[in-house]
């Protein structure tokens, strides 16, 4: 508790700073609330996904969104980014972007049937800077805030080309083809944060027993946790899918591109369907 006591008229300022919203600070994971960054169509985007409770007394979620510095959300980039329910109805029924495009607040539904969410939000660079603090995402019930959840997000190092560069870029040879186990054709479908599912596949390659029907959907692990990064640049577009046997029932994905980029490799390779001794 904390008090206040004036002795003389006037008129003064108090600020009370929460202990929500620390970096360190460990908070429940009530809601399984994630934050990543990631470039989208050549802008620094964040990733958001969270898992609302199956049954709550809650008329209304708050998922309050502050951008890095430097960066700001803005009505263009923001519309149009949001999942439509199965009924037609908005999972945001409404945001609003303040302090200058620098806080993004998105009301969620709660009632909607989708309970596992992910929101794909991209951000205009207004100014750049050397060195950005982690920016802080967190999940509030609207009308019962004690039950909240905040996580933090770092954009630097998609603009220093580390993690996820490292994570996507490919570097397209025949050895690299050759060495894979198997390669499916495909489209990106729903993803965990350890396995992806291949929709519409094809098997242009296929070794150490791997089978599959022209059509059908594949689950695949990660072979490590940076190549979801890479998955929703390749949504909707037919994409090519590097596989290895890692000895158990479930193949491991090592790699994946555009299919575009891939059809030159086929007329310069011809040999790497041949399976790997």
């Amino acid at each position: 508790s904390s008090g206040i006591n004036a002795e003389y008229g006037g008129t003064a300022f108090v600020q009370l700073v929460s202990s929500y919203h620390i970096i360190g600070k460990e908070y429940l994971p009530i809601y399984g609330l994630k934050a990543d960054a990631m470039i989208m169509e050549d802008l620094p985007a964040i990733i958001v996904s969270f898992l609302l409770p199956r049954e709550s007394a809650s008329t209304m979620y708050l998922l309050e969104i502050r951008a890095p510095t430097g960066m700001v959300f803005s009505k263009s980039l923001v519309e149009g980014q949001f999942p439509m329910t199965d009924g037609g109805r908005g999972l945001i029924t409404r945001y609003d972007i303040k302090e200058g495009g620098q806080r993004l607040h998105l009301y969620v539904d709660p009632n909607t049937k989708e309970k596992d969410i992910e929101l794909s939000i991209p951000m205009d660079i207004k100014f750049d800077v050397s060195s950005r603090m982690p920016a802080q995402v967190s999940l509030i019930d609207y009308y019962n805030p004690a039950e909240r959840e905040t996580v933090f997000y770092s954009i630097d190092t998609l603009e220093d080309g580390g993690e996820e560069e490292a994570g996507c870029s490919l570097d397209l040879s025949c050895d690299l083809f050759q060495n894979a186990d198997v390669i499916l054709i495909g489209f990106p479908g729903e993803y965990t944060d350890e396995s992806l599912v291949i929709d519409r596949t094809y098997a242009y390659k296929a070794c150490s027993g791997f089978t599959t029907s022209m059509g059908d959907s594949e689950r695949v692990k990660f072979d490590n946790v940076l190549l979801r990064k890479c998955v929703y640049p390749l949504m909707n577009t037919k994409s090519v899918f590097l596989l290895r046997d890692n000895g158990d029932e479930q193949f491991v994905l090592t790699g994946m591109a555009d299919y575009q980029s891939f059809v030159p490799i086929t007329r310069e390779c011809a040999s790497f369907t041949e399976c790997p001794m």
